[in-house]
């Protein structure tokens, strides 16, 4: 038997290859209602980990003494850390929110028996149940800014 060798692709190739697939992952058409809500779910999740860990090593340092706490939390106490809270707070609404309607869905509460995700993944399952849930989502995170940025900026 005369076994053939499968063709090497040089390091370049598969990079660009995986670079390919995952740019048409993000950016391939088409652009629908479940996929923005599910590329925004991904991004918040990963958003708010960073704000998790960066949350930590501030609130850390507070083993360098009440002085060196007392600089870092003056360093924190400017416009720009304000808008971060505000869209930490939106982020933290959405995510919770978005992963409610997800494990419903997951679970066959609102969607019926989930469908096998064949690429280009098709929405056949975003009925109106899921869609009013996915804008509730978007509607409590949009709310929970507005009310973030009165009681954050306006001192309330």
């Amino acid at each position: 038997m005369n076994a053939q060798s499968p063709p090497s692709a040089s390091t370049s190739e598969l990079e660009s290859r995986k670079k390919t697939r995952f740019l048409a992952w993000v950016f391939d058409k088409p652009w629908h209602l479940e996929r923005f809500g599910m590329m925004l779910h991904r991004a918040t999740g990963l958003g708010l980990l960073l704000y998790l860990i960066f949350h930590l090593v501030v609130t850390n340092a507070i083993l360098g003494g009440r002085v060196f706490f007392a600089d870092i939390m003056g360093m924190l106490s400017n416009p720009a850390t304000h808008i971060g809270e505000i869209v930490v707070v939106g982020a933290v609404a959405f995510h919770g929110i978005n992963g409610i309607r997800l494990v419903l869905i997951g679970l066959g509460v609102i969607s019926g028996r989930p469908h096998r995700p064949d690429f280009p993944y098709k929405a056949p399952s975003l009925n109106n149940a899921e869609k009013g849930a996915l804008w509730t989502a978007f509607g409590i995170g949009v709310v929970s800014v507005l009310f973030a940025s009165f009681f954050i900026l306006m001192g309330g």
